[in-house]
């Protein structure tokens, strides 16, 4: 039975990023991400998964 919260869909490139963070992540929930992570994934420079994970959050 769905909650009463409205379900938001994310982009693929934003559930590939949540992935990889979630996979990074320390016992403390910290996400230290490995140099040129985000470069080799194309992702440097485009704010846009950022914002569509912190609109979801």
């Amino acid at each position: 039975m769905a909650s009463g919260r409205q379900v938001r869909r994310l982009s693929p490139i934003a559930r590939l990023l949540t992935l990889r963070c979630a996979l990074c992540a320390d016992g403390h929930g910290q996400v230290h991400l490995p140099g040129g992570l985000l470069r080799g994934m194309r992702l440097d420079g485009h704010g846009m998964p950022w914002q569509e994970l912190e609109h979801a959050g």
